[in-house]
């Protein structure tokens, strides 16, 4: 296995993100990764949790009703993790946007996690 292969934490099933927890930071996550991914860019990139939370927040808000995302796992597997990730990209996309009133709950909520 190549050594770009063996970074891929995320795949597609359909419209599921299977993600596998590397253990480590393998630096598939940050604010540059977050910026790539805005805007329903999920055909033109490598799977990841941030197109789902794009795709998710953008069906909330063009059909103005509420949207889950389900993260499930065994203990150990990122659950917590993959929360904050999907947190963060929501959070700094209500800033950005005209839906700032959602911003400070879900700091809020990211912040007791």
């Amino acid at each position: 296995m190549r050594a770009a292969q063996a970074e891929l934490v995320y795949t597609y099933v359909g419209d599921i993100v299977i993600s596998v927890n590397p253990f480590k930071n393998t630096g598939c996550v940050g604010k540059g990764i977050r910026a790539k991914y805005k805007g329903g860019a999920r055909t033109h990139l490598p799977p990841h949790i941030y197109a789902l939370v794009d795709q998710t927040y953008n069906t909330m808000v063009r059909d103005n009703r509420s949207q889950s995302i389900l993260i499930s796992g065994e203990s150990g597997a990122g659950k917590t993790e993959a929360m904050k990730i999907c947190l963060t990209f929501i959070a700094e996309v209500c800033t950005r946007r005209s839906h700032r009133r959602l911003a400070a709950p879900i700091l809020m909520l990211w912040l007791s996690l």
